[in-house]
């Protein structure tokens, strides 16, 4: 995991990969490193924005997902106390106790579902409302399902391109700290193209940033004052 936030070091590789191709005809101890840092700095850059553009998908799909199960929830609930009355031993508050887990919430439906299927009345008759029941329960488990493995299956694949993302950045950013160190005792600290590659540089607008890098995030506003009692 690198120490540097992700966006620094996406808006660092652009400078980086131009000031090492540009300088590498300087100085072999700055030349040793060009094809490393361009490499490595492409690899955070392309990383970096492949995760960005998957970032709205994935969203989308965690929302639809977790809309279905809350969905699914809202249809569950209106049977159970019919199910307390009716079922013996069935403890209607076992079910939809973790609302904000759709994991749990498509469980309990299956759940329900099942039971609603089993359960018959003293006469051994099916529920008189089975069939309603599950003509409400059954689209809507159905629905949460598909809608929430279409959710993990995207969060596996955001997950990953998340993982090779701070992969390359941590590879990039020790790369960027020992051509920074290599610049700095060819050209000194004052260098315009050493100070340009600094962290605390990132936020700060260059002629050699790219237009497609994430701009820096926008001044903290100072909180009211204190009330004067």
């Amino acid at each position: 995991m690198p120490s540097t936030p992700l966006w620094k070091l996406r808006r660092l590789a652009p400078r980086a990969r131009r000031v090492a191709e540009r300088r590498a005809n300087e100085s072999p101890a700055v030349a040793a490193f060009a094809p490393s840092v361009v490499a490595k700095a492409t690899a955070c850059i392309t990383s970096y924005d492949a995760l960005k553009q998957y970032e709205a998908p994935w969203r989308k799909e965690m929302a639809e997902g977790r809309s279905a199960a809350a969905a699914l929830l809202k249809v569950m609930r209106p049977w159970l106390p019919a199910l307390v009355r009716d079922v013996p031993g069935f403890l209607g508050g076992e079910y939809g106790d973790k609302p904000e887990v759709p994991d749990d919430v498509i469980g309990d439906g299956e759940r329900l579902v099942e039971v609603l299927a089993n359960a018959t009345t003293r006469a051994g008759d099916p529920l008189p409302y089975r069939a309603a029941a599950l003509a409400e329960l059954e689209p809507a488990l159905q629905n949460a399902q598909k809608e929430w493995s279409e959710a993990e299956a995207t969060d596996k694949a955001f997950q990953t391109l998340a993982g090779a993302t701070r992969s390359a950045a941590a590879t990039f950013q020790d790369e960027l700290v020992l051509f920074r160190r290599t610049l700095m005792s060819v050209a000194g600290r004052s260098d315009k193209d050493y100070q340009k590659l600094r962290a605390e540089r990132a936020s700060l607008l260059d002629e050699e940033d790219d237009p497609s890098a994430p701009p820096p995030p926008p001044p903290v506003a100072p909180g009211p004052p204190p009330a004067v009692s």
